[in-house]
């Protein structure tokens, strides 16, 4: 269950609810397996690398922060967090995974690209790097925008 939608309606209220904290307490009371949250220092998410982001419009930079990837995964590891990537279908950008001492537990592919545009090369670069991802032996999801019609021609490519 993804709790970041309950930081970006406080957000939006400028109000000090909904708490996300709250929302992963019930999920979890619910049956809920995992909780995700991209939290940041001003509580809505770490991924927007643009503050005026009200929800992330692009991959992780890797190329830039992959030197310190290592140790954050390393020291959410050792507290027992799972690590999830929200990445672009970006080969290059994915390359530096290899690169990792420490890798993430999950790569979640940026469809957004596609979803606005569904051009069959937009869907090739999804399928590749999803094929790249596992090759790395690291769980692959994707999401962003996609619909369920979207979905099902992933699912026949």
């Amino acid at each position: 269950v993804n709790i970041d939608h309950a930081a970006t309606f406080r957000n939006a209220r400028g109000t000090s609810y909904p708490n996300p904290l709250r929302a992963a307490e019930i999920a979890i009371n619910a049956g809920a397996n995992f909780i995700t949250a991209h939290l940041r220092e001003d509580r809505r998410h770490i991924i927007p690398e643009k503050r005026e982001e009200l929800t992330t419009e692009g991959g992780l930079d890797i190329f830039n922060i992959y030197s310190k990837l290592s140790s954050i995964i390393e020291k959410m590891h050792s507290s027992d967090i799972k690590v999830s990537q929200f990445i672009d279908p970006n080969i290059n950008q994915l390359k530096y995974l290899e690169k990792l001492k420490m890798k993430p537990d999950t790569i979640e592919i940026h469809t957004g690209n596609y979803c606005y545009n569904p051009l069959e090369k937009k869907l090739q670069l999804i399928i590749n790097a999803t094929e790249y991802i596992n090759k790395l032996g690291i769980e692959c999801h994707a999401g962003h925008g996609i619909t369920y019609k979207q979905s099902q021609c992933c699912l026949c490519s």
